[in-house]
Order: structure tokens, then C-alpha cells, then sequence
């Protein structure tokens, strides 16, 4: 039995020539059995087609190449596959360097190696992002606000280098400070605000009552709208202006203890008012008018009055002090101003009088 050529295939009683573009040998005019491996088809199911990296133009396979950088393409001029070991990528049907490279005479360069910290870029001068803590600054990277340039290619935070410092020009030089820890600007570098003190690397609040310490015990100015003064490192009342410590405020003695002129620290009076008559001092650190008088507060003196004095006595209204009941009548102990109403024990009373009783 006779057979068709290879690169044919019988058709009625007649070989006709495989028609397939790429086809050497076929059994029907859509089957190809066997492709050109020479001219780069290969099969496919029951046709041929180009190889990977080439693409098929009239009836031949052309090589991507065509297309610099270019695997695989569908056409002339689309890119499917671009070669990623040279840091290429499909863009727009070509192949293109990919982010972090740019186009350097036909090789793709990385941004970093002429743009310290440049992440991408469109140029070799012109950088579009920069690696963090780095920012762009026109077309390079800078340092970004909190750091600074501790070398040419590294920043370096502001508050490594100075405690509370939030934007700075060098190691030495800050221009700002965290206010919310409270911090402020003092020439170059940062301070605690007034009421705060350095305490390792934060500000630690004053003691009540301080308004600029530097230490829990070294106070050095205190609040004087609560009658505070500095003494000995601490805050404590204006003794001199007769402030006292009294349920954990300040409050003046002299008006916690009415007829006071000058006050102890501990809080009680250690001079009295001048009077007259003249106030007394207590042992317990208190002043008292004498017998027959009481303070007013509206004059500051011992002023007299009848109804003040003490028992066993009556105000003398010639003499305006008490007067003891016995200048009545011997043995009276008890009187108003010309009569007795008590006598002691051995005396009668009769008539407002004091009578001793006979033996």
C-alpha cells in the first residue's frame, strides 16, 4: 500500500502538503502530527506554534527579542514576559525596570546606588520615595523631622541624642520639644516646664504646692496664692504673715484665733494684740481679754461689756470692769449691781445682804 511523502497527507486520492504554518507533518489539513523544531514551532494539541520567546509573524516565529529585555510577547510590540533577573517588568506591552531601578544606558541601576535611602526613582537625579526614617526633599532624601544627619547615609533620632527632643538640626541643636511630656525649648537643647523635674529620662511633677523644684526636695519657688514660701528646700506657710498649716491648707491665725498678733509655726499665738486693757496669753497659746471685756473684732480691742463677767462678780458701770460680790456684802458670792442673791456657807441673806450667822 502506498503512502503520502512526510510533510503531506492524503486527501481523496491525491497527497496534498501540510498548510499549517510550522506543520512537517499532518493527517489532515487542521491535524499536525510533528512541528519545525528548527524554525522554533513546537505541537500543541493539533497545530503548532512559536516557542516561549517568540511569537508568530505570516507563517514565522520571530523572537521577542525584538522587544529589549522581552521572554515572552505576543506580538511585535506586546510584552507578556519580561526577564526579572534583570529587574525588568511588563509595562504597557514593554518591559521596563522595575520599582527601585531606573533606566542607566539600556541596564537597570538601583535608585540607592546613586540616591542614599531612594526606595524609587524616575532618574538617576530625580528620587520619587525615600526609605524611613528618610524623606523626600525636592528629587532626594533627607532626614525627616525628629532625626537628624548623624552621617551621610544615616539619621539618627533627635531623642537618642537629647532627652525630650522632637525635631533638631544636629546632635546638639534641638528646635523643638515634646510638650505633651512636658517639655520646652531652653536655648538648645529641652528643659522641664515650671512644676516638673528631670527625673531620669520624663518630668516628673513638683510637690503640691511648688512651682519650680529641681528635685522632690529642692523647691525653690512655691505658690504664693495658697500662702506658700520656700524654706529649707520645701514648701510651707508664710509664718511670717502669720499663715499656718490648718486641715492641709494655709489659713491665717489671726483669724482662727481672734486677739493674735504674731503665730508660732505649729500654729498657735505666741504674741497678743495690744489692748487696753491688755489681752491676755493663755498657756495654751490663746489670747483672752481680762474679766468684764471681750474682743471686737471690728475695733481689734478688749472693749467692756455687763454681761461678761464672771460668776462671783458684777459690772461696775462707774468703773466699767467686774467687780467682786463681796464689795457688796462680806460672804456674798453671788449679785447683780447693788443687791446680793447668794451668800456663803455661815452667812443669811437678808434683804440683798450677806449676814453672818451667830456662833
Amino acid at each position: 500500500m502506498c503512502s503520502c511523502n512526510s510533510g503531506t497527507y492524503l486527501s481523496g486520492s491525491t497527497c496534498t502538503a501540510c498548510t499549517i504554518p510550522g506543520c512537517t507533518n499532518c493527517t489532515s489539513a487542521s491535524v499536525c502530527t510533528a512541528c519545525n523544531s528548527t524554525l522554533k514551532f513546537s505541537l500543541s494539541g493539533s497545530t503548532c506554534v512559536c516557542n516561549s520567546g517568540y511569537y508568530l509573524s505570516g507563517s514565522t516565529c520571530v523572537a521577542c527579542s525584538t522587544i529589549s529585555g522581552c521572554l515572552a510577547c505576543s506580538g511585535a510590540s506586546t510584552c507578556t514576559s519580561c526577564n526579572s533577573s534583570l529587574h525588568l517588568s511588563v509595562s504597557s506591552g514593554a518591559c521596563a525596570c522595575t520599582s527601585g531601578y531606573y533606566n542607566d544606558s539600556g541596564t537597570c541601576a538601583t535608585c540607592g546606588s546613586i540616591m542614599n535611602a531612594c526606595l524609587t526613582c524616575t532618574s538617576g537625579t530625580v528620587c520619587a520615595s525615600c526609605s524611613s526614617p528618610f524623606v523626600l526633599s525636592g528629587s532626594t532624601c533627607a532626614c525627616g523631622t525628629g532625626y537628624y544627619a548623624s552621617s551621610s547615609t544615616t539619621c539618627t533620632a533627635c531623642s537618642a541624642a537629647m532627652t525630650g527632643c522632637t525635631a533638631c538640626t544636629t546632635s546638639s541643636v534641638c528646635t523643638a520639644c515634646n510638650t505633651a511630656s512636658n517639655f520646652v525649648l531652653s536655648s538648645s537643647t529641652c528643659a522641664c516646664s515650671n512644676g516638673y523635674y528631670s527625673s531620669g529620662s520624663v518630668c516628673a511633677s513638683c510637690p503640691n504646692g511648688c512651682l519650680i523644684c529641681s528635685s522632690p526636695s529642692e523647691c525653690t519657688s512655691c505658690n504664693s496664692s495658697l500662702n506658700l514660701v520656700a524654706s529649707g528646700g520645701v514648701c510651707v506657710c508664710d509664718a511670717a504673715n502669720n499663715y499656718v498649716l490648718s486641715g492641709g491648707v494655709c489659713v491665717n491665725c489671726l483669724i482662727t484665733l481672734p486677739g493674735c498678733a504674731t503665730c508660732t509655726a505649729a500654729g498657735g499665738c505666741s504674741l497678743c494684740l495690744t489692748t487696753s486693757p491688755a489681752m491676755i496669753l493663755n498657756t495654751n497659746n490663746t489670747c483672752s481679754c481680762p474679766s468684764g471685756t471681750a474682743f471686737n473684732s471690728s475695733d481689734s480691742n478688749c472693749d467692756p461689756c455687763a454681761d461678761c463677767c464672771d460668776i462671783g462678780t458684777f459690772y461696775n458701770t462707774t468703773t466699767q470692769v467686774c467687780q467682786d460680790c463681796s464689795t457688796i456684802s462680806t460672804g456674798c458670792n453671788t449679785c447683780t449691781v447693788s443687791s446680793c442673791s447668794a451668800c456663803d456657807s455661815g452667812y443669811l441673806l437678808i434683804s440683798g445682804s450677806c449676814t453672818a450667822c451667830s456662833s
